[in-house]
């Protein structure tokens, strides 16, 4: 018998989650941001913009990358990478809404 949690099963649930999970970075909800809006870039443009080092842009790349977020295609020499979907960067634009509705979104965490 599969269990339902609200509107999805407990699968979807842990693929949310493991989704959740790999974004849940502040360099890589950067990515996300930069490659809203159909934006493509290289790994070279994407480690500078962000002041790091290309071997960490590329293990972040990565883990955005096998979890879905991110699609890779080949532009002449280089691997561009932009988002898989429009989804992630309207999420982002949900979060903002809803922390612009709650000023202090972490009250009562301890």
């Amino acid at each position: 018998m599969e269990v339902k949690h609200g509107k999805w099963n407990e699968a979807q649930i842990e693929v949310f989650a493991h989704i959740l999970k790999a974004i849940a970075h502040p360099w890589r909800v950067s990515v996300i941001a930069m490659l809203a809006n159909g934006e493509k870039m290289n790994v070279t443009d994407i480690y500078t913009r962000l002041s790091t080092d290309q071997s960490s842009a590329s293990h972040h790349l990565s883990i955005l990358r096998e979890c879905g977020v991110l699609k890779t295609y080949r532009q002449g020499k280089f691997i561009m990478y932009g988002l898989k979907d429009d989804v992630f960067s309207n999420l982002l634009d949900d979060l903002a809404k809803a922390y612009s509705k709650n000023t202090n979104p972490f009250a009562g965490l301890k």
